[in-house]
């Protein structure tokens, strides 16, 4: 299948929920810089968001998508780094809406 026949990401896909995570990430942790790779650890050694960022980001995961995260969900594997976020978030959100 050439480029142009490709199908576009779908919208709970990485690459379309991707821009707004970097930018809610930004707003959570402005000193990081510009950047924000998708191995990047989203708490120690990494964009260091503490306990109160974390329910910041909670909640606008919630305002803009209309999930829920369960306590039990928030884990080293759901929230470990940027990649593994998008993945959880990817998982969990119907493949209709457009998040973009």
């Amino acid at each position: 299948m050439s480029p142009t026949n490709a199908p576009s990401a779908s919208p709970s896909h990485p690459a379309a929920i991707r821009p707004w995570l970097v930018e809610t990430l930004h707003r959570l942790a402005p000193e990081f810089g510009t950047d924000i790779p998708d191995d990047t650890p989203i708490a120690e050694h990494g964009l260091s968001l503490d306990s109160l960022a974390l329910i910041e980001l909670l909640a606008a995961i919630e305002d803009r998508f209309g999930l829920q995260v369960a306590e039990d969900e928030i884990t080293v594997e759901h929230f470990g780094t940027v990649r593994q976020l998008l993945d959880f978030l990817s998982d969990r959100l119907p493949a209709s809406p457009n998040y973009s």
